[in-house]
């Protein structure tokens, strides 16, 4: 059986495995303002936002 995530699952699933694999920050508030920096990012690249919402998703 496959899983299917939905957008936001895929989202955060990209922001864990791709956009913060090899993050540097020591304390919640590092990391909330790393995921912020990264969330923006991902705001700028249609093509990955695309992909949240297909069966296929860019990296």
């Amino acid at each position: 059986m496959l899983l299917s995530l939905n957008p936001d699952e895929k989202t955060w699933a990209h922001l864990k495995t791709k956009e913060l694999k090899a993050h540097q920050a020591t304390t919640k508030i590092q990391l909330r303002e790393i995921v912020m920096k990264k969330m923006r990012s991902i705001q700028h690249r249609p093509k990955l936002i695309k992909s949240f919402f297909n069966d296929s998703y860019v990296t």
